[in-house]
Order: C-alpha cells, then structure tokens, then sequence
C-alpha cells in the first residue's frame, strides 16, 4: 500500500543521511556522484520468499536482504519492528556502492566478513526521541540495545574468539558455525569498541574496514592490532564504557534523560548503587539489567525514593543485596527473570515473592534460602524454572516437584 511504501522511502533518506555522516568522508562513491540505491518492496512475507528463495536459499529466515550481485535490496514491511533489518541491509548497500566492479569484497571467499557484518550491526544501534519537534538519534553507546548481547558473553560467560581466527574467517565460515549469534554478538561489540572510541582509534578501523572492503583484509588485521593487545583493551572498554578506559561510575552515571534504552549489562563492572540512583528517574523501567558481580547493594531500592527500578528481567548474582530488597523486588509486577544466586537472601526474604504474578524463572544457588520456602515457592503461579543448588535440599526439591510438576531448572 501507499503508507508502507511513503514509510520506507523516508526511512532510507534518513539512514542515508545518517551513514554520510558517520562515514561519507572515509568512503566516497565513484567519481563523487551518489548513485540511484535500488530497493525493492515486498506486499509481503510471502511475497518476499517466493520472489527470492531461489537466489538465497535461507530467505524464509530473513525479513530483509541485500543482493550484492544485484546491487538490490529486498525487503517487506512489518511495521516499525522491521526497521533495524532495514538500517542493517542499506548499509551493506551503502557501503558496496562506494566499489568499483573490479576491486569488490566477495562475502563468500574473502577475509574479514566480520568487520562487514559488525559495520551494519553498530548502524543496528539506533535509538531515537523526539523532544517537541526535534528528532534525536543516538547511534552506539555501551547501552546501545545491539551491543547488549557481546557485552554479556564477554563480561559474564567471558567468550572469546582470537582475533586471528575471527578476522581471516570469510562468510562462507562464518555462516556455517553452528554458534553463528556468537560471531555477531562479537562483531557488534568489537565494532563499538572501535567506531566509539577517540578519533585516532576509530581512525585506525575505518582504515581497517577499507581494507577488507579492497579485499586486502588479512594483512590488514595483522596490522590493525594483536590478540592478546585487542583483548585486554576491550575488556577493559566493556568495563568502564569508554575506550580508552576512565572512572566507570562517572561513565554509567551520564545516560541522557530522554534515551529510553532498556537492556543493559553491566556483570562485572566496577559500578555501585550510587551511580545507578544518579540516572533520571524517567530511566528506571528497565526490561533486562544485568547486575551480576558488580559493587551494588540494598541502597539501590532503598534509596529509591518515590521512583521506584521496574524490571522485567533482572540479574543480582554475587551482589551485596539481601532481605532488605526483598520487599521492592516483590513489586515490579513485570518481572520474569529474577537471578539471586550467592545473594543474602533468606526464608524470610523470599516471603515477598510468594504469588508473584509473573515470575517464570527463579536462581537462588548458594542462598540461604532452605526447604521452609517450598510453599512460598509453590505459591508462585507461573514459576516454570528454578535453580535453587545450595540452598533446597533434593528432598525438599522432590517435595515442591509434586506441587509443581512442570517445573524445570534454568
């Protein structure tokens, strides 16, 4: 219809605009004239796959997709959720039109498919307001949504791929690792590790990134830095919100009051309640916060005062917090996910959470909590999953399977 298509011609000016400003003076197009960006869209889904799975066999999966053979993107509208597929495919398209013919990065065959990928992913991180009739668009950030995922299989499940075998790996590798999200969400996080970072760094991976687009990116990597190097700076990157590092606390305290950005991992950051509380208040609905292993305590809802933190998914792992929180935990009637291992939460704690009315997944490992909580526990109406090692007794496990037989562990 008319609208979709009125939507999408407008949302390709505005992430033109935007990747000319970010990278226009890096990589210009042929002759300096910026050429016609065909894009074609779709009625539908079914449209799309008909039309397209006989050059992409995968399409089914894909809700947009640029054809570098073509010089095409492909796409079907599904309303605002289908705008980040939208950024990511036109900035491959961007990017490939600024290539002569005789000098083009082959996704199949060269290295350096992860830098293409992880270029497309930080355009991904886009978040915008408007603030009466300006619009505001923030492009990454250590909150930026897409980066989420890298930061929490570094600093939580400490993931890593060298850099040599991540950087010399060509799409062709890439798309047939098994673990391909881990890949990405690698990708997404190097990418704002760099394009973040003070001019001289970002400098050096736009170098890079022109490399592997002239299909000279396995010297280029070499150049660029090594494992061990890379590794310890983004570590630390991840740690503090910044590159090169500074004080972590005065880094996750400056969030701009009107950038609603929901999910946030900050596991193993040096960040304590203070600097949390400092957020406006307007920041607090949060739908994923990863606190594992950081420097909070009680003070964080207790000192909330008349705003209280809302989650929906929320990590405590290895903090300070203990009974004291229980009560304003109890009350985000949102929450799903609640992780309260090696936390010091008792029976008497736990009280707060008994009929939840939402709560589907549950860790007390290592608590003090014990077998007098299975009717708390039991209590719980959608409860689906519980990890309790080192705090039920398997007795007292058995006993609350029977109320609940279709509990699972996490």
């Amino acid at each position: 219809g008319e609208k979709p298509t009125t939507e999408v011609a407008s949302a390709c000016e505005v992430i033109f605009s935007l990747w000319q400003a970010l990278f226009a003076d890096r990589f210009a197009f042929p002759n300096d004239q910026t050429p016609a960006f065909r894009v074609v869209l779709f009625r539908n889904r079914d449209a799309y796959v008909r039309a397209l799975k006989s050059i992409e066999p995968k399409i089914s999966i894909s809700t947009g997709y640029y054809s570098p053979a073509h010089r095409m993107s492909f796409f079907y509208w599904d309303g605002p959720k289908s705008f980040p597929t939208l950024v990511h495919e036109l900035t491959h398209q961007f990017f490939d039109a600024t290539l002569s013919d005789d000098a083009r990065f082959d996704p199949d065959s060269d290295p350096g498919a992860w830098a293409i990928e992880a270029v497309a992913l930080y355009m991904e991180s886009w978040s915008e307001e408007y603030l009466g009739g300006l619009r505001m668009i923030d492009i990454g950030g250590w909150d930026a949504p897409r980066a989420q995922a890298g930061r929490f299989r570094r600093l939580r499940d400490q993931y890593w791929i060298p850099w040599d075998e991540f950087a010399q790996a060509d799409g062709r590798k890439l798309r047939a690792d098994p673990d391909i999200s881990a890949w990405y969400s690698q990708a997404c996080g190097l990418a704002h590790f760099w394009l973040d970072s003070e001019p001289t760094s970002r400098a050096a991976f736009l170098t890079y990134l022109q490399s592997v687009y002239h299909r000279q990116g396995s010297q280029a990597a070499k150049d660029l830095v090594d494992d061990d190097s890379l590794r310890s700076a983004y570590d630390q990157y991840l740690l503090t919100g910044s590159n090169p590092p500074s004080d972590p606390n005065e880094c996750f305290s400056s969030r701009p009051s009107f950038l609603r950005r929901s999910e946030l991992v900050l596991s193993r950051c040096s960040i304590d309640s203070q600097t949390l509380l400092k957020w406006p208040t307007g920041l607090r609905n949060i739908v994923w916060m990863d606190l594992g292993f950081t420097k909070v305590n009680d003070d964080l809802f207790i000192q909330a005062g008349t705003v209280a933190w809302q989650f929906n998914r929320l990590n405590l792992e290895s903090t300070a917090i203990s009974d004291a929180s229980m009560n304003a935990i109890a009350t985000m009637k949102n929450l799903t996910e609640l992780d309260l291992s090696n936390c010091n939460v008792t029976d008497a704690g736990l009280k707060s959470l008994a009929n939840h009315p939402n709560l589907k997944q549950l860790w007390l490992t290592n608590t003090s909590v014990s077998d007098r909580s299975i009717e708390v526990l039991a209590s719980i109406p959608k409860l689906e999953r519980l990890e309790a090692s080192g705090a039920l007794t398997a007795e007292g496990l058995q006993e609350l399977m029977k109320k609940k037989p279709r509990l699972k562990k996490p």
